[in-house]
């Protein structure tokens, strides 16, 4: 699975967090097709004043390249359609795959797919699979995830996915700062944790070069030589 990169709401966003203990797994899509609109571009949405009007909030984007966290799994979202005291809102976690029309769908969906078989090997609270992974279709009655509703057998596909990724043999392995906050997932192998370089510096807030001449990768400080 692609690193998760935390791309968290900040603690004084105005829309009330509450504590959750999550069930199920929400699947969406984005209903964006417009170019630009990937995993980056709904994280800075998340935090506008339009989505606050709109009162929506969700836990994780993805798109053919990227995997955001926006919210701890622990703080429900508003995103299901089915109130205050909604099961979707209230006991589940929210994904919201893109569907930007210069980015790869395929892809999108097949690291929504691998994110989904984490999280159920990660979360303990969750309910077997596949109950667990539902379509926000079945809180409130919106044709949602709608590229994967549309395509004959296309739900069906995304479990078979999951399901797929689920037996991987591949053990994930969530890395988390001395705060315990995530910082990415890399995964185990012999006894060793192994992280994509790229995703490990950017999460301390490095930037990696390929130095061509010297044919070594390079970290370096934003701003510093």
């Amino acid at each position: 699975m692609i690193p998760i990169i935390p791309d968290m709401l900040p603690e004084d966003h105005p829309l009330e967090r509450l504590p959750m203990t999550p069930r199920y797994i929400t699947i969406h899509d984005t209903g964006n097709p417009a170019p630009g609109a990937n995993a980056a571009m709904h994280g800075r949405y998340i935090r506008s004043q339009a989505a606050i009007e709109r009162e929506v909030m969700w836990h994780f984007t993805v798109d053919d390249r990227e995997i955001r966290q926006h919210l701890p799994l622990d703080r429900n979202g508003w995103h299901a359609g089915d109130g205050w005291y909604g099961t979707g809102n209230r006991q589940s976690i929210a994904i919201e795959i893109c569907e930007n029309a210069d980015g790869n769908r395929a892809a999108a969906e097949a690291n929504a797919a691998a994110l989904v078989a984490y999280l159920i090997q990660t979360v303990p609270t969750l309910l077997p699979f596949p109950e667990c992974v539902v379509q926000h279709n079945r809180w409130s009655g919106k044709d949602c995830p709608r590229v994967l509703r549309g395509r004959p057998g296309g739900w069906e596909a995304f479990l078979s996915s999951v399901a797929a990724n689920l037996n991987d043999g591949r053990r994930p392995v969530p890395v988390r700062d001395p705060a315990g906050r995530l910082l990415l997932t890399g995964w185990l192998e012999d006894g060793t944790t192994v992280v994509p370089l790229r995703a490990l510096a950017e999460a301390l807030g490095l930037v990696v070069e390929w130095d061509a001449a010297a044919a070594e990768a390079r970290l370096r400080w934003p701003g510093g030589a």
